[in-house]
């Protein structure tokens, strides 16, 4: 699902959990107002039956002649009007019981009126005193228990409805937040990851891959910068090839050059054994040089046929261990010479590896030899290797890790390490670690350089198990 719809779906939700909250306060607040409106009618139906019996009793000391009444309306006197009122509370009765009680009333208070026209005390109007008492305590006291009851309920419906409202605000803090963490989720992370990737590939990390998964649209634009950081990888790779190949002119020039020294010395040494041709022992020493002219010519065009032909890959079932030994053999002399030792650290588990078994030993060969030739006598220089398995969608991996206890190299020169023709050791060529370079990503690897000075120096080679589909030929052992 696309990230708007994410977020739809989710506002959607959010909004049926909002809205579902909100009637649950309006059935709480539609409640309580019913409550306090049934509280309000017991409490006025009670005072009307106080007020009642106050205006009777008035009646009663008004005909003693104790109390003296206000004036009456012109219209509708007492008892009409008491009757008229008693006639609307029993429609508004609620049971039998009560209707009888205000019907009793209705006609105590008719039969008081007429008492009262005849002097007191008198038996009617005592008889009708009594029902109107009788009657009217009854009623009361109904009245009463219903707004205790109704205190009750009305006090729990308030109580409901203030915990409903004091939900609806937590629930809809708590929507509010979870939209937060959802676009935070979706959005915000994702586009930090982007940023962060892009930074890497722009700082030339080509390897670096975005991790994100799924179908939206940031998964989408991850796979599309994944596919352009391939490309520019290759592109670099095929600009890495071109410049190599711009090279050789330059190269040429170079060797031209580094050649024409030694021939210079041969035709002179040549020209001076015939001038001296009398002494042996110094015709002798002579051809030593001369031999030894001749060596350095050979060398030098060795590499450069070495590094100017195609790299043609001949993969076959590997083991570290096999391949450490042809490290050991090449690199046996130059060890020797310089009085450092070789120590082989296998974490491969006996894992064999589809390598090229001559390049491959040759490149580790040149930065075991580089090591022996940059550290101190009776040092060592130890060759790791290991598999690294497979994660974040990575193939499965062989890493080779060539280490010397030697000065290490500053900043400067670390930097310019894998360039043609730098070279910090006095008679080198300079091509060595070119070369090396050029071999493993033929491969489909990677190489590294970690030192600082008097540290020593750490190389790291990281090749896939298994050859890209581009390789050359493959044998099988």
């Amino acid at each position: 699902m696309t990230i708007r719809g994410k977020l739809n779906l989710t506002v959607a939700i959010l909004l049926v959990v909002f809205l579902a909250t909100v009637a649950v306060v309006m059935q709480a607040v539609n409640k309580n107002v019913e409550h306090t409106q049934n509280y309000s009618r017991m409490r006025g139906r009670s005072q009307f039956v106080a007020d009642l019996r106050t205006d009777i009793y008035q009646r009663l000391a008004a005909a003693e002649g104790n109390l003296e009444l206000p004036a009456e309306p012109e219209r509708v006197g007492w008892p009409r009007y008491a009757i008229d009122d008693i006639d609307i509370q029993i429609r508004l009765s609620q049971s039998d019981e009560e209707r009888d009680n205000w019907r009793s009333v209705g006609s105590a208070i008719q039969a008081l009126a007429i008492a009262l026209e005849t002097p007191l005390p008198n038996p009617p109007a005592k008889q009708a005193v009594a029902q109107l008492k009788r009657h009217l305590r009854s009623l009361r006291h109904a009245y009463d228990l219903r707004e205790g009851d109704s205190i009750v309920v009305l006090a729990t419906s308030s109580f409901n409805a203030q915990v409903a409202i004091a939900l609806a605000i937590l629930v809809a803090i708590l929507l509010f937040f979870a939209y937060l963490a959802m676009v935070r989720r979706w959005l915000v992370e994702p586009i930090k990851i982007l940023k962060n990737s892009a930074d890497a590939i722009g700082e030339g990390q080509l390897e670096h891959r975005v991790p994100l998964t799924g179908g939206n649209e940031l998964a989408q634009l991850a796979r599309r910068l994944d596919a352009m950081a391939e490309r520019l990888a290759q592109h670099q790779t095929a600009l890495l090839e071109a410049r190599e190949l711009s090279a050789i002119g330059e190269l040429c020039t170079h060797v031209a050059h580094g050649l024409r020294n030694p021939l210079a010395g041969i035709r002179a040494g040549v020209q001076l054994i015939g001038r001296r041709s009398g002494s042996l022992q110094e015709i002798k020493d002579l051809l030593g040089d001369l031999i030894l002219e001749v060596d350095r010519m050979d060398s030098r065009i060795v590499k450069l046929f070495e590094f100017s032909r195609p790299c043609e890959l001949r993969r076959e079932r590997l083991m570290f261990s096999e391949l450490a030994r042809a490290i050991a053999a090449e690199s046996h002399p130059i060890l020797d010479s310089k009085g450092v030792t070789l120590a082989v650290e296998d974490e491969t588990d006996n894992r064999t590896w589809w390598l090229d078994r001559e390049q491959l030993a040759g490149a580790l060969s040149e930065l075991t030899t580089n090591a022996a030739h940059h550290s101190e006598r009776g040092s060592q220089v130890t060759i790791h290797g290991r598999s690294l398995s497979s994660t974040n969608g990575e193939p499965e991996r062989i890493q080779v890790q060539v280490m010397d206890q030697g000065v290490g190299m500053p900043a400067p020169t670390l930097r310019k390490a894998f360039d043609l023709f730098f070279t910090a050791r006095p008679g080198g060529t300079g091509m060595g670690l070119a070369m090396v370079r050029r071999i493993v990503q033929k491969h489909g690897g990677v190489i590294s350089i970690d030192s600082e000075p008097s540290a020593g120096t750490t190389v790291t080679v990281t090749l896939p198990a298994e050859c890209p589909p581009q390789d050359g030929p493959v044998e099988s052992s």
